[in-house]
Parts: C-alpha cells; structure tokens; sequence
C-alpha cells in the first residue's frame, strides 16, 4: 500500500455515528433523487450531518452536489457555482486528502473545457484511492481527448468493471457503455435492455439509449425513448431533449408545445436564471409550423440573451453559449458570425459533429468552405480514431472468452 492509502484506510471520515448515519441517508438520497424536492430532500440530510459535526469533510462535498443539482430548477449560475465551490473548498480546507473533494473539482474543470486542469485532479484522487472507479473512467475520458486513445479506453473500461455486481442495474448500464465506447452499439443496447429489465426507471439507461439512437439516426427511436424519460423526471433538461427528438421527427408542433411548457417552468423559478435556452430552438420549430414572424422574434430574443451571458463571462456557460450563438447566426444566414462562434465553441470542447450534423440551424453554416473544412478535419480525426479501436475491441474480446461479460 502506499502512504495515501494508508492514511485514507487509517482516517475516520467522523466521530459522530449520528452525522454518518445522516451522510450515508443524504448520499442514499442524493444517489436516486429524480427531481427538486428529492434534491432538497438530500441536502437536507447533508445539512443535518455537518450540524452533528462542523469538521465533517465529506458532507460538505455531498452537498456541493445537490447545489449542482439546483442548476436544473433555476438557481443562477452565479449562486450555485459560488456555493457549491464554498462547499468543496471547505471540504479541502477540512481535509487536503479528501478523494471525493478533488473529484469535484475535476468535474468542475471537465465542465469548463480545462482539461489539462481536470486530467491533474483525477489522478490526485487516484493517488489517494486507486480503486476510485469514477476517476478512472473520467481519466480516461480526458486521455481520450488528450489524443492518447488506447490508455484512454484501457482506463474506462478498466473502470466500469471495478468491483461491479451482476444483480445490480448498473453492472449492466456500464457494461453497455463500454460497448458504446468502442461503438459496437448492438451488443450496447442488449446491455442497456437488461439494466431496463432490472429497473425501468433508470434514467442513465435512457440517456445511454437516446445517444445511441443520435448515433445510428434513429430518430423516432430516440423520441420514444425521450418520451419515457420524460414520465420519469420531468425537467427542463429531459423536456428540452425529447423536444429535440419531435424536431428529427418533424413534429413542430409537439416540439412547440414541448418547448413552451420548459419556457413556462422556468418562468415559475423563484430566481431569474434558466438553466435551459430554448428560444432559438422553439422559434425554429414555430418558424417550421408557419409562424415565421413570431420565431424569428424568439430567435433573435435568445441571441441577446446569449450574447449577454457570454459577455458577462459566465465562464461555465460559454462553451455551450457560443454553440448557440453559432447555430442563431447560422440560421440567420451571418456566416463570419456563425463561424466566428463556432471556432470559440470548438475552442471550448463543445461543437460535437453528433449534434452538428441533426442540427438544422446549422444547415446554412454547412455551406460555408471555412466551416466545412474545420468540420472535414473533425470527422477526418474521429475517423482516424476507428483502428485506435481495435486494441479495446481486442480486450472486449477476451473478457467475453473469459465469460466475464455474459449476459
């Protein structure tokens, strides 16, 4: 064992039997909440922890978790970043060594686009705790964009095996990620399925299903599996994505109406953020179904209000921000705009050919040379990516000779 090991084996996380029996219900809640009482719930416990003991460090970080959570029910960036960041803070305050603390913060680095930054904190949490199966996936997910292909697949799929339990959904969920690693998506949603056949509401399953349709185009595929997430945990998020899905399926209507009811939930939120912008997209799927006045009114709505979150560097938001912008001004037909946005989003690590090539407000943008080369050279790299898959394919197959990946 190393020295960190040791002393991660060798720490109490507290004293307090009551605090921990609050943690551990708070994590319980955390874990399976689906929507914003169950959020709250969750902190609640976490709140309940740390006054049964102030230095209680791992507490502090489960509920800078839930106040990430509460980006999705209109808590302003500037609110939950700063506290969720005051939390963790004070968890590392608390405990330098805290595994889960700097996973945090290469979470938060990931989100940013800063990889490099991201790369450090996990493999300081894996300093701590080898066995740390999340940041040996989120490892390898930097590796991956790192350029460095085979060491980061060897990770991922090194972490989704760890310590996993065949009766459990998630043996079956991560196993039908690794297939979706290596794009062998068939054998990915036998997988997927039986993790369904074991807990129908799982939603991870489903965003998993969803990709998997984006991939293969698949699009009424994608929108049922949308609509059955939608059932489970209606946010915004969710909302948003089946709306996207009724737009492949050139149901404008139902994407209207989608889209409104997200406008209208986030109208309700007690503060002025909303962690969803949607306007370009419902004014699209009104300008499809006739009403082009109204839409293009949207559209240019959310370009300001874009433009002013970017300009007010909110610096989590711009990768996604500048993706936006680039489709608005694609969509109104201002190519140096468009591609002065897109470069920024590329820049960020947020313009995914995946969602370039399904986005219609992108088809003007396709036109241009300068676009269509910077995109030519995206899917010329990812193409390039095909043989770099090989050597997991080759690992896939000797766990499935070895029995350990039978259904």
């Amino acid at each position: 064992l190393t020295t960190s090991e040791i002393k991660n084996l060798e720490k109490s996380p507290t004293s307090e039997v009551t605090a921990y029996d609050y943690y551990l219900r708070g994590m319980e809640a955390l874990y399976n909440a689906h929507g914003k009482d169950e959020y709250e719930n969750a902190a609640g416990y976490f709140n309940q922890a740390i006054s049964e003991d102030p230095d209680f460090a791992a507490a502090y970080v489960g509920l800078a978790w839930t106040q990430v959570a509460s980006s999705q029910y209109g808590v302003p960036e500037s609110i939950w970043v700063d506290s969720a960041f005051a939390l963790n803070n004070k968890a590392l305050e608390l405990d330098p060594d805290l595994d889960e603390a700097h996973y945090f913060l290469g979470q938060a680095h990931s989100w940013n686009g800063q990889h490099k930054e991201a790369q450090k904190e996990y493999e300081r949490v894996l300093e701590i705790n080898p066995n740390h199966e999340r940041a040996i996936i989120q490892l390898g997910e930097t590796l991956l964009l790192d350029g460095k292909h085979d060491e980061g697949l060897e990770l991922i799929i090194d972490g989704y095996l760890r310590k996993m339990n065949r009766k459990e959904p998630e043996f079956y969920l991560k196993i039908g990620q690794v297939y979706m690693e290596i794009r062998e998506y068939n054998k990915s949603k036998r997988y997927l399925k039986m993790a369904l056949s074991l807990d129908q509401n799982y939603r991870e399953v489903y965003f998993s299903l969803i990709e998997i349709a984006y991939a293969e185009k698949r699009w009424e595929e994608a929108n049922a599996y949308a609509k059955k997430l939608a059932m489970i945990d209606r946010n915004v998020f969710i909302l948003d994505q089946l709306a996207w899905t009724y737009v492949m399926i050139h149901d404008y209507q139902a994407a209207i109406d989608i889209w409104q009811e997200v406008g209208e939930m986030q109208e309700k939120y007690e503060q002025t953020d909303r962690p969803v912008a949607y306007k370009h997209r419902l004014g699209y799927a009104l300008w499809k179904a006739g009403d082009q006045e109204k839409g293009l009114k949207l559209i240019e709505e959310q370009k300001k209000e874009s433009l002013d979150i970017v300009n007010g560097q909110e610096v989590m938001s711009i990768a996604f921000e500048s993706y936006d912008l680039a489709a608005i001004y694609s969509f109104l037909d201002e190519d140096e705009e468009a591609l002065k946005w897109a470069k920024i989003a590329e820049e960020k690590g947020f313009l995914p050919l995946t969602l370039v090539d399904r986005d219609p407000l992108f088809e003007n943008l396709l036109q241009n040379e300068e676009f269509k080369a910077l995109v030519d050279k995206k899917r010329k790299s990812e193409e390039e990516l095909t043989p770099k898959y090989e050597k997991a394919r080759e690992k896939i197959r000797e766990m499935e000779e070895k029995g350990v990946l039978t259904l």
